[in-house]
């Protein structure tokens, strides 16, 4: 169960002047940002006992980011979480998320995504192709961003299992534990 809903608040690395917060992407200073784990949240969303939602974060994010204003198209990112970090709202769900029926974080403590690709789709929003490692599996995966102020949102979906199904081009990521009970989709 991972999320890819990133909320990436970054801070510059000292290298980088700071800015004035600005919702102009035109008015963005390019550089190497650190991802600031004050500011940044990695939240799941997956079905649960079929007509409920239930929600999850992912805590401790560190990674970097680098935009080029020049050429959106040459920006990277690299996000790295610790699995056991994984927080919902029950302490005992916590504990068996953490544990070898799912993320099996003692085995596989990180969680990383690195890009390979942005392109540009819009204005103020582009998608973001990258590796996805999770739970010892790397997959391709493409995040939406959308360009909010000197921060940008990520979003996508996975399909934990790995079980081909109505889904043929899903990547997946061999998490099976209560499946169909809880989805098997997390955005």
């Amino acid at each position: 169960m991972l999320a890819a809903l990133l909320l990436l608040g970054s801070r510059t690395v000292p290298a980088v002047a700071q800015q004035a917060v600005t919702h102009n992407p035109a008015e963005v200073q390019g550089g190497n940002y650190a991802i600031d784990p004050n500011h940044t949240q990695i939240v799941s969303l997956c079905r649960i006992w079929v007509f409920s939602n239930y929600s999850g974060r992912l805590n401790g994010v560190s990674g970097s980011f680098t935009l080029s204003v020049s050429d959106p198209t040459a920006s990277k990112l690299s996000v790295s979480v610790p699995a056991a970090s994984f927080s919902t709202t029950s302490e005992k769900l916590d504990d068996e998320l953490r544990s070898a029926q799912w993320f099996d974080a003692e085995k596989f403590p990180k969680i990383t995504f690195i890009s390979t690709k942005v392109a540009m789709t819009g204005k103020d929003t582009a998608t973001v192709t990258g590796d996805l490692t999770l739970h010892g599996v790397t997959k391709p995966v493409v995040l939406a961003a959308r360009f909010v102020a000197p921060a940008r949102t990520r979003s996508t979906r996975i399909h934990r299992r790995l079980r081909r199904d109505r889904h043929p081009q899903a990547q997946r990521f061999g998490v099976t534990t209560y499946v169909p009970l809880i989805g098997d989709e997390v955005d």
